[in-house]
């Protein structure tokens, strides 16, 4: 057994214990976006293009690491459909959904302007 192989083994042991809560991170995230949006939680809009970056690019190192191309033996688990098409959602939904706030918060502080 090669060096690599173990660190992918390895590495594949530690990533599979992680994807039960993978669901309540995505969960979680959501809860939190719906929470900005109405106002009970106070974040300053302009972090949360940082915010949606930050969830994308773990998102993104998850899939990468959990699904490369580079395995001899890439077999899908019980969880890993629900992974993948929970993920490739949320990436969709986080897009349009840190836009539009972005765009709403925009439009109203223009409104405010023209007010004031």
């Amino acid at each position: 057994m090669t060096l690599l192989t173990k660190i992918d083994n390895n590495i594949e042991n530690n990533i599979s214990g992680y994807s039960k809560y993978y669901i309540y991170i995505i969960v979680f995230t959501y809860v939190l976006y719906i929470s900005v949006f109405i106002g009970v939680v106070s974040l300053n809009y302009k972090y949360l293009r940082y915010f949606s970056n930050f969830v994308q690019f773990i998102i993104a190192v998850f899939l990468i690491i959990r699904f490369h191309p580079f395995k001899k033996n890439l077999t899908l688990k019980e969880g890993d459909s629900r992974v993948i098409y929970s993920s490739g959602l949320f990436l969709l939904i986080n897009l349009g959904a840190t836009e539009f706030v972005i765009w709403f918060y925009n439009d109203i502080l223009q409104k405010l302007k023209i007010i004031n």
